[in-house]
């Protein structure tokens, strides 16, 4: 699940869960699913690439309302 991320997010991801383990069961869940959820969206290439600012003008087109 930590694959795509760097070494600073994955030590946030180590305190976090530091902190969410001597906190309630919901809460270690909800962080789980959260960092899972992120992990997925930032394994596939292109959403990396939107979501981490790395896409630039060139890479958008205009798209025109269907008629």
């Amino acid at each position: 699940m930590l694959a795509p991320f760097d070494d600073e997010d994955r030590a946030l991801f180590g305190r976090e869960l530091q902190a969410a383990l001597s906190d309630s069961q919901e809460r270690l869940e909800a962080l789980l699913r959260e960092w899972a959820v992120t992990s997925a969206a930032l394994g596939d290439p292109l959403n990396r690439e939107v979501l981490l600012g790395e896409a630039d003008e060139a890479d958008f087109i205009e798209v025109h309302r269907p008629e």
